[in-house]
């Protein structure tokens, strides 16, 4: 009698973050949103896992992979475009082992500039509303 082992079918699909600013910092939303394990949702943890995570190496140091998949971008990480490596492997693991690897690119952005000046120049529709009901009186 042969019997036949037939390897799970685990199927991790690169993901592109939302935007992350790089003043404040943030968490994206899991990596593991869009992968597959055997046609079902990945779940690691609880009776009914079916995967483990392993992050590859960070882009850089303001940069973490979670264990639920989301990513840590920390304040004052540098902006710019990362590719963030990570797999899933089959659990119950096999041998040889059944993984499948991805990327997260996480974009960084530089925060948007704040206005700096008199408040008077910010507000000119409050400049034209005062001089109005102060009753100021054209020359002449």
């Amino acid at each position: 009698t042969a019997t036949v082992v037939v390897a799970p079918s685990l199927q991790a699909v690169n993901d592109v973050m939302p935007p992350v600013t790089a003043g404040v910092g943030g968490v994206t939303p899991s990596v593991l949103a869009n992968d597959t394990a055997d046609g079902k949702a990945v779940v690691l943890t609880g009776s009914g896992a079916n995967a483990t995570l392993i992050p590859g190496a960070s882009p850089d140091t303001g940069i973490v992979m979670n264990t639920d998949g989301t990513i840590t971008v920390k304040p004052g990480t540098a902006a710019g475009t990362y590719t963030y490596p990570y797999k899933i492997c089959s659990v119950p693991a096999t041998d040889p082992a059944t993984c499948s690897e991805a990327t997260a690119t996480v974009m960084v952005g530089t925060p948007a500039p704040v206005p700096v000046g008199p408040w008077w120049l910010l507000m000119p529709g409050l400049l034209v509303l005062a001089h109005r009901r102060l009753g100021a009186r054209r020359p002449g």
